[in-house]
């Protein structure tokens, strides 16, 4: 194409973008353990996947990109709250962070990586009142 002349006024240019990387995301949201589990005591470190867990009812989960001016994305359960997901199944790739919120729990504010492919976070909440 020809590119205008400042007299001429701005030239249209036709630019094909490259859609950002998507990760798939599972957020898995439960009461926390009154006692850790002895896995934990290894070290430090508890793998959820592994452990009993107990979900909370009537969970909202939110994943917020950590740019200025993104709006947040809220995920959906399909199995009563144990787990939430994107609705459409995935979310663009990079830093967010996770807003879990519940009646009767404190809220949880995570700053996470989502990679491209499965993304599974376990998160327990505290119960206002123990």
């Amino acid at each position: 194409e020809e590119i205008n002349s400042l007299d001429d006024g701005p030239t249209v240019v036709k630019v094909l973008l490259t859609p950002k990387s998507l990760a798939d995301i599972l957020v898995h949201v439960f009461v926390m353990p009154k006692t850790a589990p002895a896995t934990a005591d290894i070290d430090g470190i508890v793998d959820w996947a592994d452990e009993d867990v107990v979900p909370v009812q009537g969970a909202s989960v939110t994943v917020s990109q950590m740019k200025d001016g993104e709006a947040p994305i809220p995920l959906v359960s399909w199995d009563g709250g144990a787990t939430f997901m994107a609705q459409d199944g995935s979310v663009p790739e990079g830093a967010v962070s996770l807003n879990i919120e519940c009646p009767g729990y404190h809220p949880e504010d995570k700053a996470v990586f989502l990679l491209v492919g499965q993304n599974d976070f376990w998160v327990p909440l505290r119960p206002l009142v123990e």
